[in-house]
Protein backbone atom coordinates (compact mmCIF):
# COMPACT_ATOMS: atom_id res chain seq x y z
CA UNK A 1 0.00 0.00 0.00
CA UNK A 2 1.73 3.52 -0.98
CA UNK A 3 2.25 6.34 1.65
CA UNK A 4 0.72 4.32 4.34
CA UNK A 5 1.45 0.99 6.51
CA UNK A 6 -0.97 -1.53 8.10
CA UNK A 7 -1.47 0.65 11.24
CA UNK A 8 -2.81 3.77 9.93
CA UNK A 9 -4.92 1.72 6.93
CA UNK A 10 -6.57 0.05 10.71
CA UNK A 11 -6.89 3.35 11.36
CA UNK A 12 -8.65 4.58 8.56
CA UNK A 13 -11.25 1.65 8.36
CA UNK A 14 -11.64 1.61 12.16
CA UNK A 15 -13.51 5.67 11.62
CA UNK A 16 -16.32 3.96 9.71
CA UNK A 17 -16.28 0.41 10.55
CA UNK A 18 -15.47 0.59 14.26
CA UNK A 19 -16.74 -3.52 14.86
CA UNK A 20 -14.92 -5.15 11.44
CA UNK A 21 -12.51 -7.90 12.81
CA UNK A 22 -9.09 -6.97 11.55
CA UNK A 23 -6.11 -9.37 10.81
CA UNK A 24 -2.69 -7.75 10.40
CA UNK A 25 -0.54 -8.76 7.96
CA UNK A 26 2.47 -7.55 7.85
CA UNK A 27 6.55 -7.46 6.59
CA UNK A 28 7.88 -5.91 10.10
CA UNK A 29 7.19 -8.81 12.06
CA UNK A 30 8.38 -7.50 15.39
CA UNK A 31 7.18 -7.28 19.13
CA UNK A 32 6.95 -3.67 18.97
CA UNK A 33 4.64 -3.80 15.94
CA UNK A 34 2.91 -6.74 17.28
CA UNK A 35 1.94 -4.73 20.41
CA UNK A 36 0.98 -1.48 18.71
CA UNK A 37 -1.54 -3.13 16.11
CA UNK A 38 -3.07 -5.12 19.40
CA UNK A 39 -3.46 -1.92 21.28
CA UNK A 40 -5.15 -0.75 18.58
CA UNK A 41 -7.53 -3.56 18.73
CA UNK A 42 -6.60 -5.74 15.60
CA UNK A 43 -8.40 -9.23 15.56
CA UNK A 44 -4.78 -11.10 14.68
CA UNK A 45 -1.30 -10.48 13.89
CA UNK A 46 0.77 -12.64 11.57
CA UNK A 47 4.18 -11.99 9.64
CA UNK A 48 4.19 -12.15 5.79
CA UNK A 49 7.35 -14.74 6.35
CA UNK A 50 5.03 -17.02 7.84
CA UNK A 51 1.74 -16.59 5.69
CA UNK A 52 3.12 -18.25 2.78
CA UNK A 53 4.28 -21.25 4.94
CA UNK A 54 1.12 -21.47 7.06
CA UNK A 55 -1.96 -20.46 4.70
CA UNK A 56 -3.90 -23.02 6.42
CA UNK A 57 -2.98 -21.53 9.90
CA UNK A 58 -4.33 -17.50 8.65
CA UNK A 59 -7.26 -19.33 7.07
CA UNK A 60 -8.54 -20.70 10.54
CA UNK A 61 -7.44 -17.72 12.04
CA UNK A 62 -9.70 -15.55 9.35
CA UNK A 63 -12.61 -18.33 10.48
CA UNK A 64 -12.08 -17.58 14.34
CA UNK A 65 -11.67 -13.68 13.71
CA UNK A 66 -15.55 -13.33 11.79
CA UNK A 67 -17.13 -16.05 14.50
CA UNK A 68 -15.88 -14.14 17.45
CA UNK A 69 -16.65 -10.66 15.61
CA UNK A 70 -20.55 -12.26 15.29
CA UNK A 71 -20.78 -13.36 18.85
CA UNK A 72 -19.49 -10.25 19.79
CA UNK A 73 -22.06 -8.37 17.95
CA UNK A 74 -25.05 -11.09 18.46
CA UNK A 75 -23.62 -10.19 22.45
CA UNK A 76 -24.02 -6.20 22.13
CA UNK A 77 -27.48 -6.66 20.21
CA UNK A 78 -28.66 -8.87 23.00
CA UNK A 79 -27.68 -6.45 25.59
CA UNK A 80 -28.90 -3.56 24.01
CA UNK A 81 -32.54 -4.98 23.57
CA UNK A 82 -32.27 -6.20 27.48
CA UNK A 83 -31.61 -2.65 28.65
CA UNK A 84 -34.34 -1.33 26.28
CA UNK A 85 -36.57 -3.48 27.73
CA UNK A 86 -35.19 -3.35 31.35
CA UNK A 87 -35.71 0.86 30.75
CA UNK A 88 -38.96 0.75 29.06
CA UNK A 89 -40.84 -1.71 31.71
CA UNK A 90 -42.88 -0.29 34.05
CA UNK A 91 -41.51 -2.41 37.09
CA UNK A 92 -38.45 -0.93 38.95
CA UNK A 93 -35.45 -3.21 38.30
CA UNK A 94 -32.80 -3.90 40.41
CA UNK A 95 -29.74 -6.23 40.74
CA UNK A 96 -27.82 -7.24 43.73
CA UNK A 97 -24.56 -9.36 44.87
CA UNK A 98 -24.01 -9.91 47.77
CA UNK A 99 -27.20 -7.30 48.96
CA UNK A 100 -24.92 -4.62 46.89
CA UNK A 101 -27.07 -2.91 44.52
CA UNK A 102 -25.19 -3.30 41.09
CA UNK A 103 -27.70 -1.94 38.95
CA UNK A 104 -30.99 -0.01 38.65
CA UNK A 105 -33.13 0.85 35.92
CA UNK A 106 -34.27 4.67 35.68
CA UNK A 107 -38.37 2.88 36.54
CA UNK A 108 -36.91 2.10 39.50
CA UNK A 109 -35.34 5.39 40.21
CA UNK A 110 -38.48 7.01 39.79
CA UNK A 111 -40.68 4.57 41.62
CA UNK A 112 -38.47 4.58 44.94
CA UNK A 113 -37.37 7.98 44.82
CA UNK A 114 -33.82 6.79 45.16
CA UNK A 115 -31.66 8.53 42.84
CA UNK A 116 -29.53 5.52 40.66
CA UNK A 117 -26.25 7.47 41.39
CA UNK A 118 -26.78 7.30 45.19
CA UNK A 119 -27.89 3.73 44.81
CA UNK A 120 -24.95 2.02 43.01
CA UNK A 121 -22.89 0.15 45.33
CA UNK A 122 -25.27 0.45 48.08
CA UNK A 123 -26.31 -1.59 50.83
CA UNK A 124 -29.91 -2.82 49.94
CA UNK A 125 -30.40 -4.41 52.95
CA UNK A 126 -29.29 -0.21 54.19
CA UNK A 127 -31.48 1.59 52.04
CA UNK A 128 -34.89 -1.01 52.15
CA UNK A 129 -34.56 -3.61 54.37
CA UNK A 130 -34.30 -6.11 52.25
CA UNK A 131 -31.87 -9.37 52.55
CA UNK A 132 -30.65 -11.80 49.00
CA UNK A 133 -30.89 -14.46 52.28
CA UNK A 134 -34.22 -13.70 52.73
CA UNK A 135 -35.63 -15.01 49.48
CA UNK A 136 -34.84 -18.76 50.33
CA UNK A 137 -36.95 -18.11 53.62
CA UNK A 138 -39.60 -15.94 52.34
CA UNK A 139 -42.08 -14.85 55.16
CA UNK A 140 -45.00 -12.33 54.82
CA UNK A 141 -44.32 -9.75 57.28
CA UNK A 142 -45.88 -6.21 58.04
CA UNK A 143 -42.69 -4.42 59.00
CA UNK A 144 -39.62 -2.73 57.39
CA UNK A 145 -37.46 -5.00 57.02
CA UNK A 146 -38.77 -8.10 55.66
CA UNK A 147 -37.83 -11.39 54.23
CA UNK A 148 -39.79 -12.03 50.84
CA UNK A 149 -39.52 -14.01 47.51
CA UNK A 150 -43.10 -12.11 46.33
CA UNK A 151 -44.96 -10.15 48.61
CA UNK A 152 -46.72 -6.73 48.97
CA UNK A 153 -44.39 -4.11 51.13
CA UNK A 154 -44.15 -0.96 52.58
CA UNK A 155 -40.49 0.34 52.01
CA UNK A 156 -38.96 4.41 52.72
CA UNK A 157 -38.65 6.15 49.86
CA UNK A 158 -35.62 8.57 49.82
CA UNK A 159 -37.61 11.39 52.37
CA UNK A 160 -37.97 8.43 54.48
CA UNK A 161 -42.06 8.01 54.04
CA UNK A 162 -43.39 4.62 53.58
CA UNK A 163 -44.74 3.65 49.97
CA UNK A 164 -46.81 0.13 49.21
CA UNK A 165 -45.00 -2.38 46.59
CA UNK A 166 -45.99 -5.34 45.04
CA UNK A 167 -42.04 -6.72 45.12
CA UNK A 168 -40.82 -10.58 43.33
CA UNK A 169 -37.30 -11.63 43.68
CA UNK A 170 -35.40 -14.36 41.99
CA UNK A 171 -32.42 -15.43 42.28
CA UNK A 172 -29.78 -16.73 39.31
CA UNK A 173 -26.66 -17.60 37.82
CA UNK A 174 -24.60 -14.76 35.57
CA UNK A 175 -21.19 -15.59 34.42
CA UNK A 176 -20.96 -17.80 37.78
CA UNK A 177 -21.92 -15.23 40.28
CA UNK A 178 -24.97 -15.69 41.77
CA UNK A 179 -27.20 -12.07 42.00
CA UNK A 180 -30.82 -11.33 43.23
CA UNK A 181 -33.19 -9.17 40.37
CA UNK A 182 -35.87 -7.69 42.42
CA UNK A 183 -38.57 -6.56 40.80
CA UNK A 184 -40.48 -3.79 42.12
CA UNK A 185 -44.10 -2.62 40.97
CA UNK A 186 -46.07 0.23 42.17
CA UNK A 187 -49.25 -0.81 43.55
CA UNK A 188 -52.62 1.18 42.14
CA UNK A 189 -56.08 1.16 44.03
CA UNK A 190 -57.34 -1.69 41.85
CA UNK A 191 -54.40 -3.80 42.42
CA UNK A 192 -54.65 -3.12 46.41
CA UNK A 193 -58.94 -3.92 46.10
CA UNK A 194 -57.17 -7.37 44.81
CA UNK A 195 -54.38 -7.72 47.02
CA UNK A 196 -57.28 -6.48 49.73
CA UNK A 197 -59.84 -9.24 48.25
CA UNK A 198 -57.28 -11.51 48.23
CA UNK A 199 -56.31 -11.42 51.76
CA UNK A 200 -60.21 -11.22 52.79
CA UNK A 201 -60.57 -15.08 50.99
CA UNK A 202 -57.40 -16.54 52.53
CA UNK A 203 -58.13 -14.84 56.08
CA UNK A 204 -62.08 -16.75 55.84
CA UNK A 205 -60.22 -19.56 54.60
CA UNK A 206 -57.86 -20.07 57.34
CA UNK A 207 -60.60 -19.18 59.83
CA UNK A 208 -62.84 -21.96 58.77
CA UNK A 209 -59.80 -24.40 58.52
CA UNK A 210 -59.34 -22.94 62.33
CA UNK A 211 -62.66 -24.11 63.48
CA UNK A 212 -62.36 -27.40 61.73
CA UNK A 213 -59.51 -28.71 63.20
CA UNK A 214 -60.06 -27.32 66.65
CA UNK A 215 -62.34 -29.33 69.59
CA UNK A 216 -61.46 -27.05 72.36
CA UNK A 217 -61.63 -22.67 72.86
CA UNK A 218 -58.20 -23.26 74.14
CA UNK A 219 -56.99 -24.98 70.50
CA UNK A 220 -58.86 -22.45 68.70
CA UNK A 221 -56.94 -19.51 70.45
CA UNK A 222 -53.62 -21.60 70.32
CA UNK A 223 -54.68 -21.30 66.18
CA UNK A 224 -55.53 -17.76 66.22
CA UNK A 225 -52.34 -16.92 67.26
CA UNK A 226 -50.06 -19.18 65.45
CA UNK A 227 -51.71 -17.99 62.38
CA UNK A 228 -50.94 -13.87 63.27
CA UNK A 229 -47.56 -14.84 63.82
CA UNK A 230 -46.81 -17.21 60.88
CA UNK A 231 -48.68 -15.21 57.73
CA UNK A 232 -49.28 -12.46 59.12
CA UNK A 233 -45.87 -10.89 60.69
CA UNK A 234 -46.34 -9.93 63.81
CA UNK A 235 -43.71 -11.44 66.29
CA UNK A 236 -46.10 -11.93 69.46
CA UNK A 237 -49.87 -13.24 69.71
CA UNK A 238 -51.24 -13.65 72.67
CA UNK A 239 -55.10 -13.96 74.32
CA UNK A 240 -56.27 -12.78 77.36
CA UNK A 241 -59.34 -14.47 79.14
CA UNK A 242 -61.64 -13.44 81.70
CA UNK A 243 -61.19 -15.48 84.28
CA UNK A 244 -64.50 -16.77 86.76
CA UNK A 245 -63.05 -13.69 89.59
CA UNK A 246 -63.34 -11.34 86.97
CA UNK A 247 -59.94 -10.38 86.13
CA UNK A 248 -57.66 -11.14 83.27
CA UNK A 249 -55.41 -14.00 82.78
CA UNK A 250 -52.91 -14.97 79.95
CA UNK A 251 -54.67 -17.73 78.49
CA UNK A 252 -52.24 -18.72 75.57
CA UNK A 253 -49.58 -17.21 73.42
CA UNK A 254 -47.04 -17.49 70.81
CA UNK A 255 -43.95 -16.21 69.73
CA UNK A 256 -41.91 -15.76 66.83
CA UNK A 257 -38.57 -14.70 68.41
CA UNK A 258 -38.30 -15.27 71.94
CA UNK A 259 -40.42 -11.92 73.14
CA UNK A 260 -42.51 -13.76 75.06
CA UNK A 261 -40.80 -12.72 78.40
CA UNK A 262 -42.62 -9.75 77.83
CA UNK A 263 -45.92 -11.48 79.24
CA UNK A 264 -43.85 -12.57 82.23
CA UNK A 265 -43.74 -8.91 83.06
CA UNK A 266 -46.96 -8.04 82.45
CA UNK A 267 -49.11 -10.70 83.66
CA UNK A 268 -48.63 -9.18 87.13
CA UNK A 269 -50.33 -6.12 85.71
CA UNK A 270 -53.72 -7.18 84.31
CA UNK A 271 -55.11 -6.42 87.35
CA UNK A 272 -54.13 -2.56 86.71
CA UNK A 273 -57.08 -0.79 85.61
CA UNK A 274 -56.12 2.96 85.79
CA UNK A 275 -55.76 3.89 82.12
CA UNK A 276 -51.90 5.70 82.80
CA UNK A 277 -50.47 2.84 83.94
CA UNK A 278 -52.22 -0.14 82.45
CA UNK A 279 -51.21 -2.19 79.74
CA UNK A 280 -52.78 -1.71 76.73
CA UNK A 281 -55.07 -5.11 77.26
CA UNK A 282 -57.01 -3.52 79.61
CA UNK A 283 -57.48 -0.47 78.13
CA UNK A 284 -59.17 -2.29 75.45
CA UNK A 285 -61.41 -5.00 78.10
CA UNK A 286 -62.49 -1.83 79.73
CA UNK A 287 -63.19 0.79 77.61
CA UNK A 288 -64.97 -2.47 74.73
CA UNK A 289 -62.83 -0.49 71.87
CA UNK A 290 -59.43 -1.64 70.46
CA UNK A 291 -56.24 0.18 71.30
CA UNK A 292 -53.53 0.04 68.71
CA UNK A 293 -49.70 1.60 69.88
CA UNK A 294 -47.64 2.39 66.78
CA UNK A 295 -44.66 3.60 68.51
CA UNK A 296 -44.02 2.89 72.50
CA UNK A 297 -40.88 4.53 72.32
CA UNK A 298 -43.35 7.93 71.98
CA UNK A 299 -45.66 6.78 75.65
CA UNK A 300 -44.85 8.40 78.79
CA UNK A 301 -42.56 5.62 80.65
CA UNK A 302 -45.05 2.61 82.55
CA UNK A 303 -43.80 -0.48 83.78
CA UNK A 304 -45.43 -2.13 81.13
CA UNK A 305 -43.97 -0.10 77.90
CA UNK A 306 -40.69 -0.84 79.66
CA UNK A 307 -40.94 -4.02 79.63
CA UNK A 308 -42.14 -4.33 76.20
CA UNK A 309 -39.08 -1.73 75.25
CA UNK A 310 -36.56 -4.27 76.48
CA UNK A 311 -37.72 -7.26 74.68
CA UNK A 312 -37.54 -5.55 70.92
CA UNK A 313 -41.15 -4.61 70.70
CA UNK A 314 -42.17 -1.22 69.43
CA UNK A 315 -45.81 -1.83 68.28
CA UNK A 316 -48.85 -2.98 70.48
CA UNK A 317 -52.44 -4.10 69.64
CA UNK A 318 -55.35 -5.27 71.82
CA UNK A 319 -59.03 -5.83 70.05
CA UNK A 320 -61.27 -7.24 73.06
CA UNK A 321 -62.94 -10.29 72.31
CA UNK A 322 -67.13 -9.94 72.52
CA UNK A 323 -69.56 -11.56 71.34
CA UNK A 324 -73.61 -11.24 71.60
CA UNK A 325 -72.55 -8.50 74.27
CA UNK A 326 -70.78 -10.72 76.58
CA UNK A 327 -66.41 -9.87 76.55
CA UNK A 328 -64.80 -13.06 76.46
CA UNK A 329 -61.15 -11.36 76.82
CA UNK A 330 -58.85 -9.94 74.46
CA UNK A 331 -56.82 -10.49 71.46
CA UNK A 332 -53.30 -8.98 71.77
CA UNK A 333 -50.83 -9.04 68.95
CA UNK A 334 -46.98 -6.94 68.68
CA UNK A 335 -44.95 -6.12 66.21
CA UNK A 336 -40.28 -5.18 66.67
CA UNK A 337 -41.46 -2.24 63.87
CA UNK A 338 -43.02 1.15 64.74
CA UNK A 339 -45.21 2.35 62.44
CA UNK A 340 -46.87 -0.94 61.27
CA UNK A 341 -50.54 -0.80 62.41
CA UNK A 342 -51.94 0.97 59.21
CA UNK A 343 -55.65 0.86 58.42
CA UNK A 344 -55.10 -2.52 56.61
CA UNK A 345 -53.34 -4.26 59.61
CA UNK A 346 -56.50 -2.72 62.11
CA UNK A 347 -59.20 -4.27 59.52
CA UNK A 348 -57.64 -7.37 59.85
CA UNK A 349 -57.18 -7.18 63.37
CA UNK A 350 -60.49 -6.51 64.30
CA UNK A 351 -61.84 -9.12 61.45
CA UNK A 352 -59.60 -11.80 63.43
CA UNK A 353 -60.84 -10.48 67.12
CA UNK A 354 -64.46 -11.13 66.05
CA UNK A 355 -63.89 -14.79 64.52
CA UNK A 356 -61.88 -15.48 67.70
CA UNK A 357 -65.24 -14.46 69.99
CA UNK A 358 -67.25 -16.28 67.76
CA UNK A 359 -65.63 -19.61 67.90
CA UNK A 360 -64.84 -19.03 71.57
CA UNK A 361 -68.13 -18.57 72.34
CA UNK A 362 -69.19 -21.41 69.87
CA UNK A 363 -67.18 -23.83 71.72
CA UNK A 364 -67.95 -23.01 75.30
CA UNK A 365 -71.79 -23.26 74.22
CA UNK A 366 -70.94 -26.55 72.75
CA UNK A 367 -68.90 -27.32 76.17
CA UNK A 368 -71.83 -25.96 78.34
CA UNK A 369 -74.63 -28.77 76.74
CA UNK A 370 -71.94 -31.61 77.62
CA UNK A 371 -70.92 -29.61 80.97
CA UNK A 372 -71.27 -32.47 84.17
CA UNK A 373 -71.07 -29.54 86.71
CA UNK A 374 -73.92 -26.93 86.28
CA UNK A 375 -75.74 -24.26 87.64
CA UNK A 376 -79.33 -24.21 87.63
CA UNK A 377 -80.75 -20.86 87.70
CA UNK A 378 -84.77 -19.72 87.22
CA UNK A 379 -85.86 -16.53 86.98
CA UNK A 380 -88.96 -14.44 86.40
CA UNK A 381 -89.25 -12.15 83.45
CA UNK A 382 -91.78 -9.01 83.19
CA UNK A 383 -94.54 -9.72 81.64
CA UNK A 384 -94.62 -6.89 79.02
CA UNK A 385 -90.87 -8.36 77.67
CA UNK A 386 -92.03 -11.45 75.99
CA UNK A 387 -94.28 -11.79 72.46
CA UNK A 388 -95.91 -15.19 74.40
CA UNK A 389 -97.08 -12.96 77.65
CA UNK A 390 -99.11 -10.66 75.15
CA UNK A 391 -101.08 -13.66 73.93
CA UNK A 392 -101.81 -15.54 77.32
CA UNK A 393 -101.96 -11.60 79.20
CA UNK A 394 -104.74 -11.11 76.05
CA UNK A 395 -107.16 -13.92 77.06
CA UNK A 396 -109.62 -13.84 79.56
CA UNK A 397 -108.98 -12.87 83.55
CA UNK A 398 -110.09 -16.38 84.58
CA UNK A 399 -108.53 -18.94 81.84
CA UNK A 400 -106.17 -20.94 83.38
CA UNK A 401 -104.05 -21.24 80.38
CA UNK A 402 -100.14 -21.43 80.00
CA UNK A 403 -97.32 -21.89 77.58
CA UNK A 404 -94.27 -24.00 77.45
CA UNK A 405 -91.24 -23.29 75.78
CA UNK A 406 -89.30 -26.70 75.41
CA UNK A 407 -86.56 -26.35 72.90
CA UNK A 408 -85.52 -23.41 70.99
CA UNK A 409 -83.12 -23.45 67.14
CA UNK A 410 -81.09 -20.17 66.35
CA UNK A 411 -80.99 -19.28 62.81
CA UNK A 412 -79.91 -16.24 60.86
CA UNK A 413 -82.72 -13.78 61.01
CA UNK A 414 -84.98 -15.89 62.65
CA UNK A 415 -85.97 -18.16 65.90
CA UNK A 416 -87.76 -21.69 66.02
CA UNK A 417 -89.82 -22.27 68.98
CA UNK A 418 -90.91 -25.84 70.34
CA UNK A 419 -93.86 -25.19 72.28
CA UNK A 420 -96.26 -27.14 74.31
CA UNK A 421 -99.53 -25.70 75.21
CA UNK A 422 -102.00 -26.47 78.03
CA UNK A 423 -105.38 -25.42 78.53
CA UNK A 424 -109.08 -26.21 78.00
CA UNK A 425 -109.02 -24.38 74.25
CA UNK A 426 -105.53 -24.96 73.02
CA UNK A 427 -106.68 -24.40 69.55
CA UNK A 428 -107.87 -20.92 70.00
CA UNK A 429 -104.36 -20.48 71.46
CA UNK A 430 -102.49 -21.82 68.45
CA UNK A 431 -104.85 -19.02 66.36
CA UNK A 432 -103.93 -16.51 68.69
CA UNK A 433 -100.02 -17.33 68.33
CA UNK A 434 -100.59 -17.79 64.70
CA UNK A 435 -101.70 -14.27 64.38
CA UNK A 436 -99.08 -12.37 66.66
CA UNK A 437 -97.18 -9.86 64.15
CA UNK A 438 -93.80 -11.45 64.54
CA UNK A 439 -94.68 -15.38 64.38
CA UNK A 440 -94.20 -16.07 60.67
CA UNK A 441 -95.20 -19.97 60.91
CA UNK A 442 -97.50 -22.12 63.34
CA UNK A 443 -96.82 -25.82 62.87
CA UNK A 444 -98.89 -27.93 64.67
CA UNK A 445 -97.24 -31.33 65.45
CA UNK A 446 -98.88 -34.50 64.67
CA UNK A 447 -98.77 -37.60 66.89
CA UNK A 448 -98.50 -36.05 69.80
CA UNK A 449 -100.92 -36.27 73.49
CA UNK A 450 -100.42 -32.42 73.86
CA UNK A 451 -100.57 -30.05 71.50
CA UNK A 452 -97.41 -28.99 70.62
CA UNK A 453 -96.31 -26.67 68.17
CA UNK A 454 -93.11 -25.30 66.00
CA UNK A 455 -93.28 -21.46 65.64
CA UNK A 456 -91.01 -19.44 63.84
CA UNK A 457 -90.49 -16.42 64.92
CA UNK A 458 -88.89 -12.69 63.24
CA UNK A 459 -86.35 -11.47 65.43
CA UNK A 460 -84.67 -11.82 68.90
CA UNK A 461 -86.90 -13.86 71.60
CA UNK A 462 -85.82 -14.93 75.00
CA UNK A 463 -85.32 -18.39 74.10
CA UNK A 464 -83.12 -17.41 71.20
CA UNK A 465 -81.15 -15.28 73.35
CA UNK A 466 -80.26 -17.49 75.89
CA UNK A 467 -78.82 -20.15 73.04
CA UNK A 468 -76.66 -16.91 71.94
CA UNK A 469 -75.34 -16.79 75.52
CA UNK A 470 -74.18 -20.18 75.34
CA UNK A 471 -76.85 -21.43 78.31
CA UNK A 472 -79.00 -25.05 78.27
CA UNK A 473 -82.48 -24.01 78.02
CA UNK A 474 -84.79 -26.32 80.30
CA UNK A 475 -87.83 -24.66 79.82
CA UNK A 476 -89.73 -20.93 79.97
CA UNK A 477 -93.18 -21.21 81.25
CA UNK A 478 -95.19 -18.03 79.98
CA UNK A 479 -98.39 -17.23 82.01
CA UNK A 480 -100.62 -13.96 82.20
CA UNK A 481 -98.59 -12.20 84.33
CA UNK A 482 -94.47 -13.27 83.41
CA UNK A 483 -92.56 -15.79 81.42
CA UNK A 484 -89.90 -18.01 84.25
CA UNK A 485 -87.35 -18.97 82.70
CA UNK A 486 -85.32 -22.44 84.21
CA UNK A 487 -81.44 -22.79 82.11
CA UNK A 488 -78.11 -24.67 83.18
CA UNK A 489 -74.67 -23.08 82.86
CA UNK A 490 -71.34 -24.78 83.28
CA UNK A 491 -69.63 -23.77 86.66
CA UNK A 492 -67.27 -22.69 85.15
CA UNK A 493 -69.00 -20.01 83.05
CA UNK A 494 -69.06 -16.52 84.31
CA UNK A 495 -72.87 -16.44 85.12
CA UNK A 496 -73.18 -13.01 86.46
CA UNK A 497 -72.01 -11.72 82.95
CA UNK A 498 -74.78 -13.83 81.38
CA UNK A 499 -77.34 -12.39 83.68
CA UNK A 500 -76.06 -9.01 83.30
CA UNK A 501 -76.36 -9.37 79.39
CA UNK A 502 -79.50 -10.74 79.85
CA UNK A 503 -80.33 -7.47 81.94
CA UNK A 504 -79.97 -5.35 79.79
CA UNK A 505 -82.39 -6.76 77.00
CA UNK A 506 -85.44 -8.05 79.60
CA UNK A 507 -86.70 -6.60 82.73
CA UNK A 508 -85.51 -9.76 84.86
CA UNK A 509 -87.79 -9.44 88.20
CA UNK A 510 -86.57 -11.89 90.85
CA UNK A 511 -83.83 -14.86 90.51
CA UNK A 512 -86.16 -17.68 92.13
CA UNK A 513 -83.11 -20.26 92.87
CA UNK A 514 -79.71 -21.04 92.10
CA UNK A 515 -78.62 -24.49 92.52
CA UNK A 516 -75.35 -26.40 91.64
CA UNK A 517 -75.81 -30.05 90.39
CA UNK A 518 -74.10 -32.38 88.55
CA UNK A 519 -74.97 -34.61 85.65
CA UNK A 520 -74.27 -37.75 86.48
CA UNK A 521 -73.22 -39.81 83.61
CA UNK A 522 -74.81 -42.75 81.37
CA UNK A 523 -74.27 -45.85 82.75
CA UNK A 524 -75.38 -47.85 80.18
CA UNK A 525 -75.10 -47.96 76.45
CA UNK A 526 -76.90 -45.09 74.27
CA UNK A 527 -80.11 -46.67 72.41
CA UNK A 528 -79.51 -46.15 68.82
CA UNK A 529 -82.18 -43.35 67.90
CA UNK A 530 -85.10 -44.67 66.34
CA UNK A 531 -86.40 -42.80 63.29
CA UNK A 532 -89.63 -45.05 62.51
CA UNK A 533 -92.15 -41.89 63.22
CA UNK A 534 -89.92 -39.68 60.23
CA UNK A 535 -92.75 -39.78 56.97
CA UNK A 536 -90.24 -40.51 53.63
CA UNK A 537 -90.31 -36.97 52.52
CA UNK A 538 -89.54 -35.81 55.91
CA UNK A 539 -86.65 -38.49 56.22
CA UNK A 540 -85.22 -37.83 52.18
CA UNK A 541 -85.22 -33.91 53.21
CA UNK A 542 -83.16 -34.92 56.16
CA UNK A 543 -80.44 -37.13 54.67
CA UNK A 544 -80.06 -34.99 51.39
CA UNK A 545 -79.92 -31.21 53.96
CA UNK A 546 -77.26 -33.36 55.42
CA UNK A 547 -75.15 -34.98 52.59
CA UNK A 548 -75.23 -30.99 51.24
CA UNK A 549 -73.59 -29.71 53.87
CA UNK A 550 -76.41 -27.69 54.88
CA UNK A 551 -75.77 -27.87 58.48
CA UNK A 552 -71.70 -26.99 58.27
CA UNK A 553 -70.38 -24.19 59.21
CA UNK A 554 -70.20 -22.24 56.62
CA UNK A 555 -73.13 -24.09 54.54
CA UNK A 556 -72.13 -26.63 51.77
CA UNK A 557 -75.53 -25.67 50.37
CA UNK A 558 -78.13 -23.36 51.39
CA UNK A 559 -81.85 -24.14 51.91
CA UNK A 560 -82.92 -22.76 48.14
CA UNK A 561 -80.33 -25.32 46.63
CA UNK A 562 -81.26 -28.54 49.02
CA UNK A 563 -85.11 -27.38 47.42
CA UNK A 564 -84.00 -27.28 44.27
CA UNK A 565 -82.28 -30.65 44.44
CA UNK A 566 -85.95 -32.10 46.15
CA UNK A 567 -88.10 -30.16 43.27
CA UNK A 568 -90.02 -28.72 46.55
CA UNK A 569 -90.56 -25.29 47.81
CA UNK A 570 -88.08 -23.32 50.04
CA UNK A 571 -90.91 -23.00 52.59
CA UNK A 572 -91.81 -27.02 52.41
CA UNK A 573 -88.22 -28.09 52.75
CA UNK A 574 -87.81 -25.78 55.88
CA UNK A 575 -90.98 -27.41 57.40
CA UNK A 576 -89.92 -30.84 56.29
CA UNK A 577 -86.29 -29.84 58.39
CA UNK A 578 -88.05 -28.56 61.75
CA UNK A 579 -90.20 -31.64 62.22
CA UNK A 580 -87.58 -33.88 61.51
CA UNK A 581 -85.57 -32.20 63.93
CA UNK A 582 -88.22 -31.72 66.71
CA UNK A 583 -89.25 -35.42 66.44
CA UNK A 584 -85.10 -36.58 66.55
CA UNK A 585 -84.80 -33.90 69.56
CA UNK A 586 -88.04 -35.59 71.40
CA UNK A 587 -86.57 -38.89 70.79
CA UNK A 588 -83.08 -37.99 71.95
CA UNK A 589 -84.48 -36.15 75.11
CA UNK A 590 -86.54 -39.53 76.43
CA UNK A 591 -83.83 -41.93 75.96
CA UNK A 592 -81.79 -39.59 78.15
CA UNK A 593 -84.53 -39.13 80.80
CA UNK A 594 -84.96 -43.30 80.46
Amino acid sequence: MPNIDGLEFLEAVQQNFDEMPFILLTGAGNESVASKAISQGVSDYISKQQAQEQFPTLVNRITRAVEASELRQEVREKRKLYRTLVEQTDEGICITHDDEIVFVNSQFSSLTGHNQSTLAGAEITAVFGLTGASIERPTACSSVSRQVSEATVKLPDEAGNAQTYQISAKRLQIAGQSVVVWSFRGMTASNRRREQLQRERDLSQAVVDILARSSTHQSVEHSFCTEVIEHHGFQLAWVGEIQQDGQLGIQTSESADGTEAYLDCIEPLLADERQGTAPPSMWALRSDEPQFLDDLSQLPETSWQAAALEEGLRSVAAVPLINHGIAYGVFCVCTTEPATLDAEAKQLLEKLADALADAIADKKRAAALTSRQITEVSFRVGCDQFYLNDIVRGDAEDSYETIVVESVVQSADSVTEFLRVDGPDPERLTGQIAAHETVESVTVEDNCAATHLEVEVAGRTLGGMLQELGVRLEQIIVENDAAEATVQMPVERDQEAVLDRLGQQYDIESMTALTNKTVQPHTTSPQPLETADLTEKQRQALETALEAGYFDQPRGNSANEIAEMLGVSHSTLLQHLRTAQRKIFTKMADQTRH
